[in-house]
């Protein structure tokens, strides 16, 4: 098949016509969720403010990690919760419905001292805070579920 010098030919270009045709009425069916994507009003970034009124004297940083606080590279992650039934979560057997917070550690674990990580239920409440060391975690991606949160109960962050 030959190709004009410069060009990819009538076929090639109706595929590219029809390819933005799709996505363009794709994005109008299903309209981008802000919630998480935009910077200031997204799940991360309201939990890295969260994160820096709770420990007291810490300051933002980019890069390894969210946050510095007493000397230590702090890493802010927020989940909400996920509905779950039936499934091995980290060696744990869990039968029936149950809700899930998940984390991904993984470009972080190894490069930070400290995870924060912020357990949000369905309506975007607090409901655990958890101060974690990197080195007692064995996971890269940390599932937490309602039956399995007290493994980490010495963790966990007591709000006045």
């Amino acid at each position: 098949m030959t190709y004009k010098s410069g060009s990819w030919g009538d076929k090639a270009k109706a595929r590219s016509k029809s390819r933005i045709t799709y996505f363009s009425e794709y994005r109008k069916l299903h309209p981008q969720n802000n919630h998480y994507s935009s910077y200031g009003t997204s799940l991360g970034y309201g939990g890295e403010l969260l994160a820096q009124t709770i420990l007291k004297g810490s300051k933002r940083i980019h890069r390894p990690s969210d946050l510095q606080w007493e000397g230590k590279l702090v890493e802010v992650k927020t989940a909400k919760k996920q509905l779950l039934s039936n499934k091995n979560i980290q060696g744990t057997r869990i039968s029936g419905n149950t809700y899930r917070w998940k984390f991904l550690l993984t470009k972080q674990k190894g490069k930070v001292d400290l995870f924060f990580l912020i357990c949000k239920d369905i309506n975007d409440n607090v409901q655990y805070i958890l101060l974690i060391p990197d080195k007692d975690l064995r996971f890269n991606n940390l599932s937490i579920t309602e039956h399995t949160i007290r493994k980490y109960s010495k963790y966990i962050l007591t709000l006045l």
